[in-house]
């Protein structure tokens, strides 16, 4: 099996990815107060079907497919896992990455971060703030692109404005 492990952790390390995610709803409660959750995403889309299937296989999760809408593009397939689901796949992969494993490590430890909390939900501005931490340092690390889209910015609803002193936010920017 550790064979099939490391062939999958190349296919992850080329052609998949391993980032945390982060969703802040628009501001609609009564309080005016706002959550940011996060979470944890693997996968990889190929044109070859092999290794999708491979991983489907081997880890479950998600298996699909997307046609573009130019007949000029090759079909993708699709495989992908997300939240705690992720944390026995990274582990099993985590010996053979080369380039993803600072990546697989942050996503673990969020995933077991959200994993200890009922219901994913934090329970502390610490834990709010350590959140934000993963996910800049992954975010970092997966040096997006397109800035627009995944930008390093504070979270500073004024419940995250009692933490600013914290060290998940020294030195963010919308630059970084």
């Amino acid at each position: 099996m550790e064979t099939t492990y490391a062939y999958l952790a190349g296919a992850i390390d080329s052609d998949g990815y391993i980032t945390i995610y982060r969703s802040t709803p628009k501001p609609g409660r009564a309080d005016g107060s706002i959550n940011t959750y996060y979470g944890v995403k693997l996968g990889l889309s190929q044109v070859d079907t092999r290794i999708a299937d491979l991983l489907h296989q081997t880890f479950g999760g998600y298996r699909g497919h997307h046609t573009p809408k130019n007949p000029a593009h090759l079909p993708w397939h699709i495989w992908s896992v997300t939240n705690q689901s992720v944390i026995p796949i990274l582990q099993a992969l985590l010996p053979h990455l080369r380039m993803k494993g600072e990546q697989a490590r942050l996503c673990i430890e969020l995933a077991e971060r959200i994993k200890a909390t009922k219901g994913g939900h934090p329970r502390s501005l610490q834990e709010m703030a350590e959140r934000q931490r993963l996910w800049a340092a992954v975010t970092r690390l997966n040096r997006p692109r397109n800035r627009r889209v995944h930008h390093l910015e504070i979270d500073a609803t004024p419940a995250h404005r009692q933490v600013l002193g914290h060290p998940a936010y020294v030195g963010e920017s919308a630059t970084a």
